[in-house]
């Protein structure tokens, strides 16, 4: 049985997608791979659009995240995860008050299986914000293990492209469109092993010679799932992400804003600030 009260888990080289797919992180690409294949070509150019901190000067980045929790699970408002990462797969995750102090203790609930379950999965889905918004994560290592196709289609007077992706090995999702619109991935369809059509759509901010992703949409079985939007702030040069406003939880209207507090950037973390002591 996994132990849940260790102060810190360590992780390097993972990264979670944002609808539960988990996956080793390859290493960013050096030059373009099979740069004359169409579908490597359009996610290459796609990419050199999105803003990207990692890319663009970010070193490491540490924060506090909240959990949250209601009903029995009203315990966990009171936890918090020091999150920290060191290029280029440096990841440390401690559990702690907000004043940022270990914690010691937790609540009788995570000693079960099911709250050793629900840590893990809280984890995972804090480990997979922080690397796809925070840190920043391009499609090409995202989808680097895909078979792909692209395909072209005239919406509005305007070409529109669209990615169909198979992984190679099983995973969460069988099939995933995107659809690319004015340079931008607008729209991401995913399928999965049972037929079930996930659709997150994506807004988009010009920052000077960027693009930011300022919110998301996820719909299923024409059902809005979730309504975010992404606001950031300045830090030592680099736009990071400082606040998720959340307006729709899993079909339920609710104003939810969730912080990252003491965001700190290119703080100069050390290879020996992620050994376990």
């Amino acid at each position: 049985m996994r132990q849940v009260t260790p102060r810190f888990l360590a992780v390097c080289g993972v990264f979670l997608l944002a609808q539960g797919l988990l996956a080793q992180t390859p290493p960013l690409p050096t030059q373009p791979p099979e740069a004359q294949d169409p579908a490597e070509r359009v996610l290459r150019e796609v990419d050199a659009r999105i803003h990207c901190p990692r890319l663009e000067g970010m070193k490491d980045v540490s924060f506090l995240w909240q959990l949250e929790g209601t009903g029995p699970f009203q315990a966990l408002s009171n936890i918090w995860i020091k999150y920290a990462w060191k290029a280029p797969a440096k990841v440390r995750m401690e559990y702690v008050h907000a004043d940022g102090t270990p914690l010691e203790t937790f609540p009788e609930f995570a000693k079960t299986p099911q709250g050793e379950a629900l840590f893990k999965h809280l984890e995972r889905q804090l480990h997979g914000m922080a690397q796809t918004l925070v840190i920043g994560m391009p499609l090409q290592v995202i989808y680097k293990d895909y078979y792909k196709e692209v395909k072209t289609r005239e919406v509005n007077h305007k070409v529109e492209y669209r990615l169909v992706l198979r992984p190679k090995a099983k995973k969460a999702f069988t099939r995933v469109e995107i659809r690319i619109r004015d340079g931008l991935p607008r729209e991401f369809i995913k399928t999965d092993a049972k037929g079930r059509v996930m659709t997150s759509r994506f807004r988009f901010e010009k920052r000077g010679k960027k693009w930011l992703v300022t919110g998301m949409k996820v719909e299923q079985g024409g059902q809005l799932l979730m309504d975010e939007s992404y606001h950031y702030v300045l830090k030592k040069g680099l736009l990071v992400l400082q606040e998720i406003e959340r307006g729709v939880l899993r079909g339920e209207k609710r104003k939810v804003k969730v912080r990252l507090e003491d965001l700190r950037v290119n703080q100069g973390l050390k290879d020996s600030d992620f050994e376990q002591s």
